[in-house]
C-alpha cells in the first residue's frame, strides 16, 4: 500500500500537482510516524524533502528533515547507518 501511495505522488508529481504531492506526503508521513511502520514514514518525509528542495522551499525541506531524522532515531537507536 505504502509503494501505491509513492507512485500516486509521482503521478501528481509528473502532473504538475505538487501542492497535493506534498499534502499526500506529508499526511502519510504523521499518518505513519511511530504508529506503524517508522522506517516507511521517514521515507515519506525524505521525499517530501526532496520535493520541496526542488521547489526551493529549502526551510520546509528542513523540517521535513529534521522530522525524518528523529523517527530514525527513535525506533533505530542502535543502527548507527540512519543516524
Amino acid at each position: 500500500a505504502s509503494g501505491a501511495r509513492l507512485d500516486r505522488v509521482e503521478m501528481l508529481m509528473g502532473a504538475g500537482n505538487r501542492a497535493e504531492a506534498i499534502r499526500q506526503l506529508e499526511a502519510e508521513g504523521e499518518r505513519l510516524g511511530g504508529k506503524a511502520d517508522p522506517f516507511i514514514a521517514a521515507q515519506y518525509l525524505d521525499k517530501l524533502a526532496g520535493i520541496q528542495i526542488d521547489g526551493e522551499a529549502f526551510t520546509e525541506a528542513a523540517r521535513s528533515v529534521e522530522r525524518a531524522i528523529d523517527i530514525y532515531r527513535t525506533a533505530f537507536p542502535n543502527a548507527p547507518a540512519l543516524q
